[in-house]
């Protein structure tokens, strides 16, 4: 209780701060439209890099082997050919991250252009197509040098994760001082990738706030943190809770009205033992749309 009277400043800096929020998604609701823009963009890539992958990896030379009279084909590989095959692979990650990244920026920019142009008179300008063209236009260059250190921290924890599975495989039961290591291991990389979201985050708001470039805005944005700790510090964790608290709210009201149309709306409840399985499955989609 001490603790929170003597941040009491901090705290009323939060509040409003997400109360300024609930205001943005409150008057642009087309702003949920950017996740969606971001699924179908990423959908589009992995298909396309799939494409490409496969095409690339049938470049190998098939060798035929033979066992028990049963034939199978099995592809080598030249040392050039792997390099392209790791690159490829790296490339996936970046460009992954990089549209990632551009969502982000994109309502950063919104939310931005709509804080400085709201008042009492004239309704905020959130604009998601400005947001786009300082993303490819103007600062393509700050989002991908932050999606580049983000896939970097990926691709470390993918070959951490292939070396992990190998001593598994190969020494069967592993002692628990090795068990220990690989679990400290997993949670220093968890931390540091956590760590760079939320630096590139910071970041990516000085790029669109200031214009500065990705380096300089990263170093402002974290000193901003430091000066403003406490302020952060109840924004995420009071946003979280109010975050948690609706979801699960609209995962309960979907429930309820899927409970009320499946009995008395429709005659499916005659042709199930239990409502059970039909309400887990509506809370799950809720959950992830939520």
């Amino acid at each position: 209780m001490l603790a929170i009277l003597c941040c009491w400043y901090s705290l009323k800096i939060a509040i409003k701060i997400l109360r300024t929020s609930a205001r943005v998604i409150q008057n642009n609701l087309r702003m949920i439209i950017i996740p969606f823009l971001q699924v179908i963009l990423v959908t589009i890539w992995l298909g396309a890099f799939l494409y490409f992958l496969l095409y690339l990896l049938s470049c190998g030379t098939i060798t035929v082997n033979e066992v028990f009279g049963l034939s199978y084909r099995t592809y080598s590989y030249s040392d050039e050919q792997k390099y392209f095959i790791y690159a490829t692979l790296f490339f996936f990650l970046w460009v992954t991250a990089f549209l990632v990244a551009v969502t982000d920026f994109v309502l950063i920019v919104a939310v931005c252009s709509w804080y400085f142009t709201e008042n009492e008179d004239k309704r905020g300008d959130f604009s998601i197509i400005r947001g786009y063209w300082w993303a490819f236009g103007k600062n393509i260059g700050s989002l991908l040098f932050g999606s580049f250190i983000i896939a970097i921290v990926w691709a470390v924890r993918i070959i951490f994760e292939y070396i992990e599975r190998k001593i598994q495989n190969n020494n069967g039961q592993m002692a628990p001082a090795l068990q220990w290591l690989l679990k400290a291991i997993r949670c220093c990389l968890d931390c540091c990738h956590r760590f760079i979201k939320y630096v590139n985050k910071n970041a990516y708001c000085q790029v669109a706030l200031t214009g500065e470039s990705f380096c300089i805005a990263a170093m402002n944005g974290f000193i901003l943190i430091l000066k403003h700790s406490m302020t952060f510090a109840f924004t995420s964790g009071i946003g979280g809770i109010f975050n948690m608290l609706g979801k699960f709210t609209v995962c309960i009201l979907n429930m309820i009205i899927g409970f009320l149309v499946l009995q008395y709306g429709t005659s499916l409840h005659e042709k199930i033992s239990s409502p059970v399985g039909p309400m887990l499955v509506i809370f799950i989609i809720s959950y992830v749309i939520s």
